[in-house]
């Protein structure tokens, strides 16, 4: 879910998530240092969750960008 809010979300005007931002926020105030997220999503571009791989060799940037920002704000707060 995670990864799915933030793709449609879409970068905030300094490069942010608010959505992640404010989920591992309130991970972070019930005492969770774990945080998992499926890191792929091969598929239509009108689906529902928007997919990394839509059709052989092309991909979408922005999906990749949101799961990028993911693994950073994890690992910027070293937890696993």
């Amino acid at each position: 879910m995670l990864l799915r809010d933030a793709a449609h979300e879409g970068e905030g005007p300094t490069g942010d998530y608010p959505s992640v931002d404010a989920a591992l926020r309130q991970c972070s105030e019930l005492g969770i240092q774990v945080v998992r997220t499926w890191a792929f999503n091969d598929g239509e571009l009108a689906s529902s969750s928007p997919p990394l791989q839509y059709d052989g060799m092309h991909f979408q940037e922005s999906v990749f960008r949101a799961l990028d920002y993911i693994v950073w704000q994890v690992e910027s707060r070293r937890w696993e």
